[in-house]
């Protein structure tokens, strides 16, 4: 339960900033989860702080890969 609710929480995020920008992919539940999992140090299911810091840090970076993929319409990077 704990795990959907932060993904959801997350999708959420990323869907209501979408607008400012070129349409980025939205990130997808599975790499939400994925990155959930990563963060999940200790495989309890569930985040501590320390692994909530890490889980908004990855879901940063994918938000900022996502939004530079798709700034970078010329794809040279």
């Amino acid at each position: 339960m704990q795990t959907r609710n932060w993904l959801a929480l997350a999708a959420a995020l990323c869907a209501t900033t979408a607008w400012a920008f070129d349409r980025p992919t939205p990130p997808t539940q599975e790499e939400l989860t994925a990155i959930f999992v990563a963060a999940d140090a200790d495989g309890s299911g569930g985040l501590n702080r320390t692994e909530f810091d890490v889980y908004v840090q990855g879901v940063r970076q994918l938000f900022a890969d996502k939004h530079f993929a798709a700034a970078d319409t010329d794809g040279n990077g």
